[in-house]
């Protein structure tokens, strides 16, 4: 049986850098998990089945024990993206395994100072 993916809600601002860490923890949803030698990926389209990638995000971990992932795009790239709803996921690769963990719907929003 098919779990549900977690879903979250996050606003972007066009035009602003974008930053978000997502923890990996155990199943007492607390215990950072050891994420050392796996890998993160995140696309974000207009809709799930959209062909051409509106913003691929930088995916980093930076101390694989603390079980975070930072996921960032800079300004010149959110400065693309029309003011509308689009959906991303977190992808993990874990010895050669890819597993999605959380989705994401995110709201851009227009910039006011430019």
């Amino acid at each position: 049986m098919a779990s549900t993916l977690p879903q979250i809600p996050l606003p972007l601002v066009r035009g602003d850098d974008f930053a978000h860490v997502f923890y990996i923890v155990g199943s007492d949803e607390v215990t950072p998990t050891n994420i050392t030698g796996r890998t993160y990926a995140m696309q974000m389209r207009p809709t799930p089945d959209a062909a051409a990638v509106s913003l691929s995000f930088t995916c980093t971990v930076p101390v694989g024990s603390d079980g975070a992932v930072n996921v960032a795009a800079s300004h010149t790239l959110t400065a693309a993206l029309t003011r509308t709803t689009y959906v991303a996921d977190l992808q993990e690769t874990a010895s050669g395994v890819v597993t999605t963990l959380v989705r994401v719907t995110f709201t851009v929003v227009a910039d006011v100072t430019r």
